[in-house]
């Protein structure tokens, strides 16, 4: 706390310049007493101060919380990469003790999925991310599934050679991973649920 018995406006200029650079924020007390009196003018620049640094404070704190936000957004879109594979058909409601197993499951190949997933994304340029959303999308609503949704997405991707090398390197990898997913959650399925959670036919590994 700075306790300012008498200020000339330079003075309290240079204090509020001060405090504000060095430490962000400060506390400000004036004592206004008959023995130490404040001119008109440096009451009117005080008042005047502390107005425009509660707008700089203010207009700080709003860019942070915008930027927070945004790299949140970019750490639970990372996260996130690949994962709708643990989501089920809304046919299937889990027990409680089905819950804690999927989760088991996550905890256990969520990461790496995430990994090689980003190692594709990485690949594509933001026009191939927005085009294979768009082709996606229009394929979703044409009603592709399997195979003919992901020709039309490879298609509306126009890979270059370079971008299929690395591709074709990741994708065994991810592709045997999200086998070893799926029959995990196919596990922990009764027979009821496993109706509505179908594996996919795998080509066996030479």
């Amino acid at each position: 706390m700075t306790e300012i018995p008498f200020v000339t406006e330079n003075q309290l200029m240079v204090l509020l310049r001060t405090n504000f650079l060095t430490c962000g924020r400060f506390e400000l007390k004036v004592v206004l007493s008959k023995d130490f009196p404040l001119k008109e003018s440096v009451m009117r620049s005080l008042v005047r101060m502390l107005v425009v640094f509660g707008l700089m404070v203010s207009v700080v704190s709003s860019i942070g919380i915008a930027q927070d936000a945004k790299g949140k957004g970019k750490k639970k879109a990372a996260m996130a990469a690949g994962q709708q594979i643990f989501t089920l058909p809304k046919e299937i409601t889990l027990t409680d003790d089905q819950k804690s197993k999927l989760e088991a499951i996550k905890t256990e190949h969520g990461s790496k999925l995430s990994e090689l997933t980003k190692k594709l994304d990485d690949t594509l340029t933001d026009d191939q991310k927005k085009a294979r959303k768009e082709a996606g999308d229009k394929a979703r609503a044409d009603g592709k599934k399997g195979k003919d949704l992901q020709t039309a997405v490879d298609e509306a991707l126009k890979l270059t050679d370079d971008q299929k090398k690395t591709q074709e390197a990741v994708k065994p990898e991810l592709t045997k991973l999200q086998g070893t997913i799926r029959e995990a959650i196919h596990g922990l399925l009764t027979d009821d649920q496993k109706t509505h959670y179908k594996l996919p036919k795998m080509k066996k590994a030479k």
